[in-house]
């Protein structure tokens, strides 16, 4: 086998129809720019008193876990995957002359019953000359999407349960069959976006537009936590039996020069009021979406936040304020504390 280089490998996944079950062929091909998404392992070091200072007795490995990154360009397809399986909640999808609106929402009930279980998935990928593997039991712990002026990207925290070495002949083929990348998505940009304020969501419409600067940022937590819980079977080291999340969070983070006075949002900030908060893109130079009269869009909503805020008063720099939305409010009005919208004319994830 010869040297290779990681833009020589692969990246797929396939939603597990089984939770934590492996799938053996992937069905989405990832476009990504880093996979660190690998098998690590915690291990136990035995001490002992043995009048050395070199007193390392014995060292064993005891847990196994799958973590890492995916990294990857801000695409109106790809990102509706990454927003589904952070997100968990996905309610049907509406589609109207080519164009399907996409709505996701934090996961709460399945089937009328509270779950803390996200979507699992299989992660396919190879290594080289160390050939294919698949990760199984995978969640998205964290997902962050920057959108920069040069570049817009995510990055998605992975956790999973265990990685698993592909050798037989017939899996690999078929493997390899179904990792087939198609012409690159339209993408979304700083220059698409758009950022709105106003008291509720209803106002978010017509709301005040704030010209923010490059490198806005938002984060979505799940808090994922391993399940320890024993096996039906003994194991030479701790394999976790499944992953749950803890409390969902999610956070914006946005800069504005401070070109009049900031009014209104600083006003907010000194006086402890909550703001509504709309950021959206939308791609108008790649054209309606089929016989639609709507563009490619990306929209995260908040409903109530306070407002915090701080002066950037770095010398030599216009002087602007940082905008910063956390512990985001549960507003029982419209029943969500974070929406994400996609409009693309990808049918379902």
């Amino acid at each position: 086998m010869s040297l290779q280089l990681s833009s020589q490998q692969y990246c797929a996944i396939s939603l597990e129809t089984v939770r934590n079950t492996a799938e053996m062929v992937p069905n989405i091909i990832l476009k990504i720019s880093e996979d660190s998404v690998q098998l690590s392992k915690e291990t136990e070091l035995d001490e002992i008193v043995q009048g050395d200072r070199d007193n390392n007795y014995d060292e064993v490995f005891t847990k196994r876990m799958v973590g890492g990154n995916l990294i990857g360009k801000i695409s109106n397809k790809d990102i509706g995957q990454f927003l589904r399986l952070a997100m968990g909640g996905y309610p049907t999808p509406v589609t109207a002359l080519g164009a399907t609106t996409h709505t996701f929402r934090r996961t709460n009930l399945i089937s009328g019953v509270p779950t803390v279980a996200l979507p699992t998935f299989t992660l396919f990928h190879s290594k080289g000359a160390d050939g294919h593997s698949k990760c199984r039991g995978c969640v998205i712990d964290e997902l962050k999407i920057t959108f920069g002026e040069s570049e817009s990207n995510f990055e998605a925290s992975v956790k999973g349960l265990d990685e698993l070495s592909v050798t037989v002949a017939g899996e690999i083929t078929n493997i390899l069959a179904a990792i087939v990348y198609t012409a690159p998505d339209i993408k979304f940009n700083f220059g698409n976006i758009v950022v709105r304020h106003a008291v509720n969501v209803a106002g978010l419409p017509a709301g005040t537009v704030l010209n923010v600067k490059p490198d806005v940022a938002i984060t979505i937590k799940n808090n994922v936590e391993y399940d320890m819980s024993s096996g039906s079977a003994p194991n030479i080291e701790l394999t976790n039996f499944d992953t749950f999340a803890r409390k969902f969070e999610a956070s914006i983070e946005i800069s504005a020069f401070v070109r009049t006075s900031t009014g209104v949002l600083r006003q907010a900030f000194l006086n402890g009021e909550k703001r509504a908060f709309q950021i959206e893109l939308q791609n108008q130079s790649g054209g309606v979406i089929g016989t639609s009269a709507l563009f490619r869009t990306l929209r995260f909503t908040v409903p109530s936040a306070l407002v915090r805020s701080e002066y950037d008063s770095s010398l030599n720099e216009a002087i602007a304020m940082n905008i910063n939305l956390e512990n985001l409010i549960n507003d029982v009005s419209v029943g969500y504390s974070f929406e994400a919208t996609l409009i693309n004319d990808v049918a379902t994830y």
